[in-house]
């Protein structure tokens, strides 16, 4: 299923090509994938999105009769399910998800009481699916839950999933007080073993999202979380012949710098780093076993 509407006539052929269930979120959407279906000589099945407050692609409330319009339109269109988008599921008790999944309810509601199959419906995400059970409906979405990468409590057992693994390039002695990385925010507490790795931002390690909220308490929780890691000293780890080692000093773009004191490792030996797959850069190799 594509989750993207179409936008184009190339993304329409494409979903009627590798026969995908497209996203229909509009009347646009629609009369797109219509045409570049009928144009083809064939059918494409596809579901309608709803926004009950994601405010993101959609179908709006009170858009019932311009859906129902868009799908006896659509003749060479196959609508087999209706969905939408929970935004705040990952809390515990949130008015928000009640609030939206009510409205999804009401609007396929009016939909079959006009005389509308709206197939499929499914509106849970990985977070809803284990916090909230009776938005599971027909489907669910299951995104984070997949790679063991859980928002809310795993009670489930999940494990993460994907790690990344780099060769050390080099592995030196520095002195004491001698400087790592780029902004000398790191000098050596005392003579230190060092390796090198050829990984950075460019690889997707180290990245980040910027933050994007701004109201005050999503403030004050940036700076309470900043003085808890300032409190606990966190480090970023990875692990070298089964033993953990500290990233020091700043990851460059493509270079990081490991503590290995204590260790035996040499060039050639790798380092496993805890990573989001998702996160990772499109030319780090997958190997999937």
């Amino acid at each position: 299923m594509l989750l993207t509407p179409v936008a184009t006539v190339q993304d329409a052929e494409e979903a009627v090509m590798l026969n995908l269930t497209a996203t229909v979120d509009s009347v646009y959407s629609a009369e797109l994938l219509n045409s570049v279906a009928i144009k083809n000589s064939g059918k494409v099945k596809a579901h309608i999105k709803i926004d009950t407050g994601f405010g993101r692609y959609g179908f709006l409330p009170g858009e019932e009769t311009k859906i129902k319009e868009v799908i006896l339109k659509s003749k060479n269109i196959e609508f087999t399910g209706i969905y939408s988008h929970f935004s705040s599921a990952f809390v515990k008790k949130s008015k928000y998800v009640d609030r939206q999944f009510d409205t999804f309810k009401q609007m396929t509601e009016k939909l079959e009481d006009a005389g509308i199959d709206c197939g499929k419906r499914h509106i849970a995400n990985s977070s809803a699916f284990f916090q909230y059970p009776s938005t599971r409906l027909d489907a669910v979405r299951i995104g984070s839950a997949f790679l063991g990468r859980l928002a809310v409590p795993n009670f489930v057992g999940l494990e993460k999933i994907g790690y990344l693994e780099c060769g050390i390039t080099a592995v030196k002695i520095l002195p004491k007080k001698h400087n790592i990385g780029y902004g000398n925010t790191y000098k050596t507490k005392k003579a230190s073993k060092i390796a090198v790795v050829p990984l950075g931002h460019i690889h997707g390690y180290y990245t980040e999202s910027r933050r994007d909220c701004y109201r005050v308490r999503d403030i004050v929780r940036y700076i309470l979380n900043d003085l808890k890691l300032l409190k606990s000293g966190s480090k970023e780890y990875c692990t070298i012949n089964g033993k953990s080692v500290p990233v020091i000093g700043r990851v460059g773009l493509t270079h990081t710098v490991l503590d290995v004191s204590g260790i035996e490792c040499t060039p050639g030996d790798k380092a496993v780093f805890e990573i989001n797959p998702l996160r990772l850069d499109s030319s780090v190799e997958r190997i999937f076993v």
